[in-house]
């Protein structure tokens, strides 16, 4: 949604997610939201790399499927690739 890299549209992407999540955990799922866990860090010396290698991580060892939200998202098209080269099921959403 609109310039993947200004302040705004992060804060309305973590929202976004964040109300997934939310409803997730109360349908029974447990739930990891990147979007949550690293709100704030874009400022920090973290490579774009160091964001992908986390969600990586819980992805191999923990995911069992891939909520993907609508836009443009470099990462979220890689954490699908990711998704399909772990046959884990991807749920796009509305």
């Amino acid at each position: 949604y609109g310039d993947h890299n200004s302040k705004e549209v992060i804060a309305m992407n973590v929202h976004k997610a964040d109300e997934l999540a939310r409803y997730l955990v109360s349908q029974g799922h447990e739930v990891y939201c990147p979007h949550k866990m690293t709100w704030g860090w874009e400022d920090s010396s973290l490579s774009r790399d160091d964001f992908l290698r986390v969600d990586r991580s819980f992805m191999e060892i923990w995911a069992e499927a891939v909520y993907r939200l609508p836009g443009k998202s470099p990462g979220a098209d890689e954490e699908c690739q990711w998704a399909r080269d772990l046959n884990l099921p991807i749920i796009l959403v509305d």
